[in-house]
């Protein structure tokens, strides 16, 4: 069963990710970002969807790597 609290409009989705809804959009027509859903000309995202996606990115994980010293 769906909750509505769970439904996250382009610009709601938009803005969890840091992005202008245009962003998502563009996303949309290449194939790209989160799964979404359109209920005639109404797009919306699900919560669980977007955080799975968020989730998948690759994140920079590496540990910090010290500046060399000058003139060693």
């Amino acid at each position: 069963m769906l909750i509505e609290s769970e439904l996250l409009t382009t610009k709601q989705a938009a803005a969890i990710r840091g992005l202008k809804a245009q962003t998502l959009a563009k996303e949309r027509r290449e194939g790209r970002g989160p799964k979404w859903y359109r209920d005639g000309r109404r797009i919306f995202y699900l919560a669980r969807d977007l955080a799975a996606y968020i989730r998948s990115l690759p994140t920079g994980g590496g540990a910090l790597t010290a500046k060399p010293e000058a003139g060693l």
